[in-house]
């Protein structure tokens, strides 16, 4: 069974996770996630590109393996850029990446996008595509917040 991703996402080669649209030079994990936008292109891994915790000097080569990362000038470790994305563990992957946050109202893939700004909404489907918003069991938004 395979999942029904949001518009600009793709199914992995599982079908069980979502994976955002890449376009040319941007970091990729699969060859679909470019194929989406560029006919004939694959996804080509930098050897030297660096996942989550790993030691770095600048932010490049946390960035060619893990979109929303970036070289922590302090630890000197990749981590996901503040403020814009969260470390997160895709269901059924081994390595956690970085997943953007997202408002209430903004088009999400997971709970913790939305979560990040607000701890009382959740990512529901909303007339096909999925969004974050209030438990409605619970929750109502007033003024950007659940």
């Amino acid at each position: 069974m395979l999942c029904s991703c949001p518009v600009r996402y793709v199914n992995d080669a599982n079908g069980k996770t979502c994976l955002p649209v890449k376009r040319l030079d941007e970091p990729c994990v699969i060859s679909e996630q470019c194929l989406a936008t560029s006919p004939d292109s694959t996804c080509l891994k930098n050897a030297d590109a660096l996942g989550l915790g790993e030691d770095c000097v600048t932010g490049d080569l946390c960035q060619a393996r893990v979109t929303g990362s970036t070289c922590d000038a302090g630890s000197k470790k990749c981590v996901c850029e503040a403020n814009n994305y969260i470390q997160f563990r895709i269901p059924n992957q081994t390595l956690d990446t970085c997943i953007p946050v997202v408002s209430l109202d903004g088009i999400c893939v997971y709970d913790e996008s939305c979560q990040a700004t607000d701890a009382n909404a959740l990512c529901l489907s909303q007339n096909g595509e999925k969004r974050c918003g209030c438990n409605s069991k619970n929750f109502t938004a007033v003024l950007g917040q659940c």
